[in-house]
C-alpha cells in the first residue's frame, strides 16, 4: 500500500482593513483557492490541487489558515497562491441569508510544513509574536487584559481536525527517518 504524504501551507489573511472583523469560511477558501489554481494552472492543475486540498484550521481572529494539500503539488498551490485578491466573507451585523462579499485581501505565506505537529509549533510561536505585538501596542490595562483574554479563548491550535490516519504515518515517517 502506497502512503499519500502532504504538505501543509500555514498562511495569513491580510485584508485591507486589518482591524475589522470579518467572518470566514473554510468551504469559502477552498472555493477561492481552487477558482485561482484553475486560472493560473488550467483543469489538469486543479485536478492534481484539489485532491488532498482540506482547510485543516481557520483562525478568524488571528487569520491564519492551514491549508493541506497533497506533496507532489504543494508547488502549484504556492504559486496560485499570490494571486488571491479577494476573498467572500460574512460581514458581521448583516443577515445570514445574504450571500457573501468579496472583500480585497491576499495571502501571506508564513511556512510550509511536512507533518501537522510543526505546524501546531508554528502556529503558537506565531500567536505568540503576534500578542507580544498587540500588547506593545495597548495603551492601558483593560486593553492589555482584554487581548490576552481573546487570545486564550480563540489562538489555541489543537481544535484542528486531525485524522488518526495522519498521526500514525507522521509517527511512521519519524521512526523511520531517525
Amino acid at each position: 500500500m502506497v502512503r499519500l504524504k502532504h504538505r501543509y501551507v500555514l498562511a495569513e489573511v491580510k485584508f485591507a482593513d486589518p482591524k475589522k472583523f470579518y467572518h470566514v469560511n473554510p468551504h469559502r477558501v477552498i472555493d477561492e483557492i481552487t477558482g485561482i489554481v484553475t486560472k493560473v494552472h488550467g483543469i489538469s492543475g486543479l485536478a492534481g490541487v484539489k485532491i488532498g486540498l482540506h482547510v485543516k484550521y481557520l483562525n478568524e481572529y488571528s487569520k491564519l489558515v492551514l491549508i493541506r494539500v497533497r506533496s507532489q503539488y504543494h508547488q502549484k498551490l504556492l504559486s496560485a497562491l499570490p494571486f488571491i485578491k479577494t476573498m467572500p466573507v460574512k460581514m458581521p451585523g448583516v443577515k445570514a441569508r445574504s450571500a457573501p462579499e468579496g472583500v480585497a485581501c491576499f495571502l501571506n505565506t508564513i511556512c510550509v510544513t511536512s507533518t501537522i505537529k510543526d505546524a501546531q509549533k508554528r502556529i503558537r510561536t506565531y500567536g505568540k509574536r503576534t500578542m507580544d505585538r498587540l500588547l506593545s501596542e495597548c495603551k492601558t490595562e483593560e486593553e492589555r487584559t482584554k487581548v490576552c483574554k481573546v487570545f486564550a479563548e480563540h489562538s489555541q491550535p489543537e481544535e484542528m481536525e486531525v485524522d488518526e490516519e495522519e498521526l500514525e504515518d507522521e509517527k511512521e515517517e519519524e521512526e523511520n527517518g531517525k
